[in-house]
């Protein structure tokens, strides 16, 4: 069985932004704002909500990952982690 060491990256997201794809195998989101996200321009996040995406450690995912605040009023805050797993 193989064995993996996995790194988190954290930061702040408070306008609209696309993550690209660097490797990374899993993403979550958490919606700290008042304004309702959207992910991929489908996947509706309301405040004080998470999404995540998680594959297995050897696969990445593939695509970059739109985040867009849906209401120009109100407090503009997500928290995106991104996990990279590398092999022991």
């Amino acid at each position: 069985m193989k064995t993996y060491n996995t790194t988190k990256k954290s930061r702040v997201i408070t306008a609209n932004t696309i993550v690209k794809k660097d490797n990374y195998s899993s993403i979550e989101i958490v919606n700290l704002g008042e304004v309702e996200i959207l992910i991929d321009d489908n996947i509706p996040l309301l405040p004080n909500d998470a999404y995540s995406w998680m594959n297995d450690a050897n696969v990445t995912i593939d695509q970059d990952t739109s985040i867009r605040f849906k209401d120009e009023a109100g407090t503009k805050k997500c928290i995106l982690q991104t996990f990279y797993n590398s092999e022991k």
